[in-house]
């Protein structure tokens, strides 16, 4: 705990000076420039790409493939048994060390299964709230490659489980659904996992979500802003992770919302974003269902979900929150937005 609290502003003191610009310093992380044009949801190919796909022998390890084949290898997140909420934050959370916590969800869970019919019978507020419908949040598209999220919808969650599966929504229909709302049901038959289960993790927690889909959903490239367990509910999940120290290789500096980069995981244009292709420090996690996966606060990561039905409950908490409220200042942040020097 002492390592990463104190040490943290000492080794972003040398990158950070009043006159200092990351674009200046570091010119050769600016992306280059592409006839590719991507898009939300798609990314348009030059007409030479067919020819030039045909040519591996030519081509740059992992240009224009999904993220991870760009690296020597990608070994998995250690995979571990755990249940001892001290040496979880000691050995991951304090350590900022992804984990796969084997059998983690089942146990919060209760080993019960998810079906759809056991969600039906609780996708009405309870008795106490009226009963009435529970809205969810739902995405109508399963794939986003870059830039904002989006369409989302308020669907009742009746109805989100009554056409996830149909076939005409088999590219859409991605539920994100807060766990705590008043009322909510689903809630109740999600325990807090053991393993956050000491003051400084469960006193933190901000928000527990379910996230559902038919299958074959994938996420942006992004950092989460807080800790986050994952709870593979059903379902399989693959994760690729880079560390925080990568970020200026993930272009972050150069899109339009804070912990999103604008690289197309899903097909790595190599001669827009060179320095992609000299990531470090690369992990990816393999779910199934009943695992757990830990991402610390600041890793960079992809989600892909298995074609299958697909469920996870994420608990994100921030046991470092209120630490060093002044250590930052307002302009790193919020005025040039230039993240990702501080981590160089």
């Amino acid at each position: 705990m002492l390592h990463r609290v104190f040490c943290l502003p000492f080794l972003l003191s040398p990158v950070i000076g009043d006159q200092t610009r990351y674009r200046d310093v570091l010119p050769s992380f600016r992306p280059a420039k592409t006839q590719r044009e991507c898009h939300v949801h798609k990314c348009e190919r030059w007409p030479s790409d067919e020819t030039f796909t045909a040519r591996k022998c030519h081509r740059r390890k992992g240009h224009l493939e999904r993220m991870g084949s760009q690296q020597k290898s990608m070994p998995n997140v250690p995979r571990v048994t755990m249940s001892d909420p001290r040496v979880f934050y000691e050995k991951h959370v304090a350590a900022a060390e992804p984990v796969v916590l084997a059998g983690a969800a089942a146990a919060a869970t209760g080993g019960v299964a998810w079906t759809d019919d056991f969600l039906s019978r609780r996708c009405h507020l309870d008795d106490a709230h009226g009963g009435g419908p529970w809205l969810a949040n739902v995405e109508m598209s399963k794939v986003v490659v870059n830039s904002t999220r989006g369409p989302r919808e308020p669907i009742n969650f009746c109805t989100f489980l009554r056409d996830y599966l149909k076939p005409e929504f088999k590219d859409k229909m991605y539920l994100i659904a807060p766990l705590t709302d008043p009322g909510v049901q689903l809630g109740k038959h999600v325990e807090m996992p053991a393993v956050l289960q000491c003051p400084e993790m469960h006193e933190s927690v901000h928000e527990t979500r379910l996230w559902m889909s038919s299958g074959n959903t994938t996420s942006e490239l992004h950092i989460d802003t807080k800790d986050n367990l994952m709870l593979q509910v059903f379902g399989t999940k693959s994760i690729y992770l880079f560390p925080p120290s990568q970020s200026h290789k993930m272009y972050m500096d150069y899109h339009v919302r804070y912990g999103e980069s604008p690289v197309n995981p899903e097909r790595v244009d190599l001669d827009k974003w060179p320095m992609f292709a000299q990531l470090e420090g690369g992990m990816v996690a393999h779910l199934r269902g009943g695992d757990a996966l830990f991402i610390p606060e600041g890793w960079w990561h992809q989600i892909r979900t298995g074609p299958e039905r697909n469920a996870a409950v994420t608990w994100e908490f921030e046991p470092y929150e209120g630490l060093f409220p002044n250590s930052f200042g307002q302009d790193t942040f919020e005025q040039e937005r230039l993240w990702s020097r501080q981590v160089l």
